[in-house]
């Protein structure tokens, strides 16, 4: 009995030093986030981004997370990136994309503090990378440090020197549509989704980067890719949500109704497969 209650003493001793119920051994910005394993995930748009990596099985998993970041599926993005990073622990491009997964188009400075730490593991280890993959985390270092206040015009600068010494990378185009609007001209922009769209006619990234970028200009500009977002993508349900932008602002209420209608679907099948929750999904409430 003596034993029995020492015992207890000790794991009520050991549970009392655990003040934080979760924590990750990996450090506090891995406490949050989807921590289980991802599975391959069919109908989210091809966009190939190759890094140096140790295997084929860390370049699928990341392409995958890369194709949802194109589509602001930052939850499931996440969780292949962090499964990149079991396989490949010291990757910094793996630390990268964690990183973007926050510090984004929509960065918010009170919730940056964690992909910050993600980002600072990427630059850590940036003497890994190729000289392009050095200058994607640079620009991001330089872009999102705290106090920065045209984080997006130095971004614009920073993938326009990728762009001028690897003009075959689409990705770092794909990415500097993204971040040009607002701050360069929607025309400029639509010439760097024509050069992606050129290579890979059904880029995710390009087409709703598309949307996007005449959304408040001139929104039939972006008619084509209203119709080829949602197919390149059928998975997600943003990708069937984005053309209903355009088309409730140029009159097509039918078209925006089922843009609506089926990104609900596509949502609730995700939460009913995965017995995911509403607030795991931040797309499904912006649908809503």
């Amino acid at each position: 009995m003596v034993h029995l209650l020492a015992v207890a003493a000790l794991a009520l001793s050991s549970a009392a030093l655990d003040d934080k119920p979760g924590h990750s051994k990996h450090g506090s910005a891995f406490d949050s986030g989807m921590r289980t394993k991802p599975w391959k995930i069919d109908g989210v748009g091809t966009s190939p981004f190759l890094i140096n990596c140790k295997n084929s099985e860390v370049q699928a998993w990341y392409d995958q997370g890369n194709a949802l970041l194109h589509s602001f599926w930052f939850e499931e993005a996440e969780r292949s990136f962090r499964w990149c990073l079991k396989l490949d622990p010291e990757n910094p491009m793996v630390y990268w994309s964690l990183s973007r997964v926050g510090l984004n188009w929509f960065f918010n400075e009170s919730e940056a503090k964690r992909y910050r730490d993600f980002l600072a593991e990427a630059v850590k280890r940036k003497d890994k990378a190729s000289d392009k993959e050095r200058m994607y985390i640079e620009a991001w270092d330089a872009a999102f440090k705290v106090g920065v206040s045209n984080r997006f015009k130095i971004l614009v600068d920073r993938l326009d020197a990728i762009v001028e010494k690897y003009p075959d990378d689409i990705e770092a185009r794909s990415l500097r549509a993204l971040y040009g609007i607002n701050v360069s001209s929607a025309a400029g922009n639509e010439l760097q989704i024509q050069k992606v769209l050129r290579v890979n006619p059904a880029h995710p990234g390009a087409h709703h980067y598309r949307i996007h970028n005449w959304d408040n200009r001139e929104p039939v500009q972006a008619i084509r890719s209203c119709e080829q977002y949602g197919a390149s993508a059928p998975a997600i349900g943003h990708a069937n949500h984005m053309p209903g932008h355009i088309y409730s602002k140029i009159g097509m209420w039918h078209e925006a109704a089922r843009a609506m209608d089926s990104a609900t679907r596509i949502e609730l099948k995700y939460m009913n497969d995965r017995l995911a929750l509403p607030f795991e999904t931040w797309n499904y409430a912006h649908n809503r």
